[in-house]
């Protein structure tokens, strides 16, 4: 039977990390690391904004290729309702934009229900963000350990770096979405990164 770990610094001594605060995730630039987990110290005002919403209440939205420097202004129409998720999801994008020296960023915040992404993949990008505002975190698989707990979860809330595939030098970092089809939970999915690399 698979083992799922909810605590992710179990697994420090492989390709991850487990940090304690936003500046540490710069040791994603280095070349044994491929995941950067910073596991927030107390869930954000966000969180406690958007777990009073009901499924339909909560404001999924794509922005395919934003400006760092109008970030506010191109989260507001999404985020009216909800002013302490606009506000963390514009500092998640300016820190990974930070991470990567990048004007544009790609932002996309989903409701899930499915098992959708099920499968254990790597993403054709140099590096992701993710949290789970709601719901299970993302799995991940670390291949340094015990066959019976190579699938890792994340914290609810915990801001996580995944390596691509296009990052150089790296394998990037397998994960996927966590089974919860038939079990009446939801997932608020918060990706951020460059969009696609011409």
């Amino acid at each position: 039977m698979t083992t799922f770990v909810e605590h992710p610094e179990k697994a420090s001594k492989g390709r991850a990390r487990t940090l304690a605060t936003a500046a540490d995730l710069a040791i994603i630039h280095k070349s044994e690391i491929d995941l950067a987990i910073w596991t927030r110290p107390e869930k954000a005002e966000a969180y406690q904004e958007v777990v009073t919403l009901s499924l339909d209440q909560l404001p999924p939205f794509r922005l395919e290729s934003v400006a760092v420097a109008e970030l506010d202004a191109a989260l507001a129409p999404h985020t009216a309702a909800t002013p302490a998720l606009r506000t963390d999801i514009a500092e998640l994008a300016k820190l990974y934009a930070r991470l990567l020296r990048l004007t544009r960023v790609r932002i996309r915040l989903e409701t899930v229900t499915t098992d959708a992404c099920s499968l254990f993949h790597v993403d054709r990008v140099r590096l992701r963000l993710l949290t789970t505002y709601i719901g299970p975190g993302t799995d991940w698989l670390d291949v340094t350990a015990a066959p019976d707990e190579r699938i890792r979860r994340l914290p609810e809330g915990a801001v996580a770096l995944f390596k691509g595939s296009l990052w150089p030098g790296s394998p990037g970092c397998p994960h996927r979405s966590p089974p919860i089809k038939g079990t009446g939970q939801h997932r608020l999915l918060l990706s951020i990164d460059e969009g696609p690399v011409r």
